[in-house]
């Protein structure tokens, strides 16, 4: 299996450990017929590159690209050795400690964690990895209650690394219509860039607030807990266990039928 890199992490557990995201729908765990063929994913980082060993079948059960790649008739579908050249080596080895214990790492200093729980939520959205996907945004938003800010250098990485429907997005808009406020709606567009306060902008029109003033309807402890109690419903990506649950209903209801 891969070697540790020596790199000071902790894990995502860990992390403000009291603030905990009750979920709509139970983990699912891989069969036991997905611990088959092993599989070589080589990870470059410009002239650095790691190999991680890891079964086919749990790669497959977790990313539906993976699944999509390995049964495919391209290459990566006969090949033992997989290379991923688009992200980071520290990002996949979050991926990696997570199919092997349940539970991702991320660095310890305050930066990284922000910018590590960024980097594996755009890793988890390319590969479909809902359930790491989920963790990443919850991840997210423990490094913002720890630093209470986000900066405008990560504001930026956002928006030019996520769909228009991103979950990730909806958070950080969510955030700043609730605690943020600005002086002047033109400093704020030159500052944070249009489209984020547009965002801004529909998302206080749909609440029927004022943007940039804040809700100040509530204390932050009564924030948090609100935010806690319906995370999933609103920022979790469950589409592919709706679907599988979905067709487990229709299946019911023909046999029923018949």
């Amino acid at each position: 299996m891969a070697s540790g890199s020596g790199s000071e992490t902790t894990d995502l557990a860990s992390i403000d450990n009291h603030w905990k995201f009750p979920c709509n729908h139970d983990a699912a765990e891989p069969p036991a017929t997905a611990y088959d063929r092993i599989t070589t994913i080589k990870v470059s980082e410009g002239s650095t590159s790691r190999e991680f060993l890891v079964y086919r079948g749990v790669l497959c059960f977790h990313s539906e690209l993976f699944k999509r790649a390995f049964n495919s008739n391209f290459k990566e579908g006969d090949l033992d050795v997989y290379e991923v050249t688009d992200y980071k080596i520290v990002t996949f080895e979050m991926f990696y400690n997570w199919i092997n214990t349940g539970i991702p790492t991320i660095g310890l200093k305050q930066m990284d964690k922000y910018y590590q729980a960024l980097d594996l939520y755009i890793f988890t959205d390319f590969y479909t990895i809902p359930s790491l996907k989920n963790c990443a945004i919850e991840a997210h938003m423990c490094v913002y209650l720890g630093k209470r800010a986000t900066d405008l250098t990560s504001i930026k990485a956002i928006y030019e690394r996520t769909p228009e429907n991103s979950p990730l997005r909806k958070l950080l808009v969510d955030i700043r219509v609730d605690w943020y406020s600005f002086k002047t709606l033109k400093t704020f567009v030159a500052g944070w860039g249009f489209d984020f306060a547009a965002d801004i902008i529909e998302a206080s029109r749909a609440r029927s607030v004022v943007p940039g003033v804040g809700s100040g309807d509530m204390t932050r402890d009564q924030w948090t807990k609100r935010m806690r109690g319906d995370f999933c419903t609103r920022y979790h990506d469950h589409t592919v266990l709706e679907s599988v649950d979905q067709k487990d209903v229709d299946a019911d209801s023909q046999m029923e039928t018949d």
